[in-house]
């Protein structure tokens, strides 16, 4: 008997864990893909640092990443990709680019023979670590050191079609992030945004104009870090080039306005997401050069993304129904009316903002390789933050004021608490009073 009473009351905790993360899934089911994915790196409080293997000061970060190093070179793949992964955990939680940049050299020769040996989870995980060494020497000579050793290969391995989809994924992702940090050169940044588009060019629509249905989904995956990743160069380019390539009824420039709008009636969520979200920085961009850019297609492109913005088709899941929604409404909104709204994030205690559709693209793209260890870059690094179109860091605090401060934070601490107890008493009185008249 106690064991089927047991047996009960585990059953109703599982329910209720049931129910629970129902709720969680529903709250969050009204979210655009871009808010969503902001919200889940905002939600850190003030002052929390992320870990992982214990790393907490620089000397800790040394000795685990010399052990991490040492692993690197182990027979077994598993555990290969296991150093990799972990590597990449303690980059993502701290920055700590005095100790990584002794190491930079080792640290580029494991990366190369990695992506170059056929094992498609190695090559994923170092791929993972090439572009979190970059974030961790953005502004530096080492930055651009990098970039000249990795470029190559991670475009081989990027556009080699017998590679497994998600390493190739990965690589486009490591890639746009290095060139967008490293690459000075504008026609470099132009042949390895030809190269993405060679690759997301799988999701256009047919020379009859109708649907590719036949698209593997993990070629999904690779199109859309693909054409994420060619959006992030784009926002390199200066206005008046945009107008140019993009702008013109006679432009040559591939993509072209309506082959990224015939990529919003791809099967595939991420790619129609994806597109979408490029077309209005295509948009933002032109407009600054002039405000008739895209006038040609402007009106088809609205009416296509009116129907995603109100789409409610069955045969597609509820959750991405409304993801897709939200999202559209938003790029609906700025296609008619010119307003895009404003994300405001907290990093430790500072509040930023985020305008625009290309702030939005560069933040989603550092976000999705550091996660929330963004929040500890952005406190720090100058240069990421002006990436992102941020005000410098605040100044730090002064040691020396350190004991001032504290004790004036006491000091107010205390006197909230005085007016709490007196506001309480008071209160008291208050209610006393009232329960005399109501019994007389």
């Amino acid at each position: 008997m106690p064991r089927a009473k047991n047996k009960h009351r585990h059953e109703g905790r599982k329910g209720e864990a049931k129910d629970s993360a129902s709720d969680d899934e529903s709250v969050n089911e009204n979210n655009s893909e871009w808010s969503a994915h902001s919200d889940n790196r905002s939600v850190q409080d003030e002052g929390e640092e992320i870990t992982e293997d214990g790393v907490k000061s620089i000397d800790q970060f040394e000795e685990s990443l010399g052990v991490l190093m040492d692993g690197l070179s182990q027979k077994s793949v598993a555990a290969r990709v296991k150093c990799w992964t972990s590597l990449a955990n303690a980059l993502k939680s701290q920055a700590a680019a005095s100790v990584v940049i002794s190491h930079r050299l080792t640290l580029t020769d494991h990366l190369e023979k990695a992506l170059k040996r056929p094992k498609p989870d190695e090559q994923a995980a170092a791929a993972d670590v090439a572009a979190l060494l970059a974030i961790q020497f953005v502004g530096t000579d080492m930055c651009e050191e990098l970039c000249k050793d990795l470029k190559s290969v991670l475009q081989i391995v990027s556009l080699d079609k017998s590679a497994n989809a998600n390493a190739r994924a990965k690589c486009c992702t490591a890639l746009g992030l290095i060139a967008f940090m490293a690459e000075e050169d504008i026609g470099n940044i132009y042949e390895i945004m030809r190269n993405f588009e060679s690759i997301f060019s799988g999701s256009y629509l047919k020379g009859d104009g109708s649907i590719k249905i036949n698209v593997p989904p993990e070629l999904e995956s690779l199109h859309c870090a693909a054409l994420s990743s060619w959006a992030l160069l784009l926002t390199l380019c200066s206005p008046g080039d945009i107008y140019m390539m993009l702008g013109g009824s006679t432009s040559t420039f591939s993509p072209s306005l309506r082959q990224l709008n015939g990529m919003l009636a791809s099967p595939g969520l991420e790619i129609r997401l994806a597109a979408g979200e490029c077309l209005a920085l295509v948009f933002e961009l032109g407009r600054e050069h002039s405000e008739e850019f895209g006038e040609s297609i402007l009106e088809k492109l609205i009416e296509d993304i009116r129907q995603l913005a109100t789409d409610s088709h069955k045969y597609r899941a509820k959750k991405d129904r409304k993801t897709q929604r939200a999202t559209f409404r938003d790029i609906l909104r700025y296609l008619e009316e010119d307003e895009v709204e404003e994300i405001l994030l907290r990093v430790h205690g500072e509040q930023v903002r985020i305008e625009g559709w290309c702030a939005r693209r560069r933040y989603s793209a550092f976000a999705g390789t550091l996660g929330a260890g963004l929040h500890s870059y952005l406190a720090t690094c100058s240069v990421l933050r002006a990436a992102l179109g941020l005000p410098p860091p605040p100044v730090a605090v002064d040691t020396r004021t350190a004991g001032t401060r504290s004790s004036n934070k006491l000091m107010r601490h205390l006197q909230n608490a005085a007016a709490f107890k007196a506001r309480t008493i008071t209160r008291g009185k208050n209610r006393d009073k009232r329960s005399a008249v109501v019994v007389s």
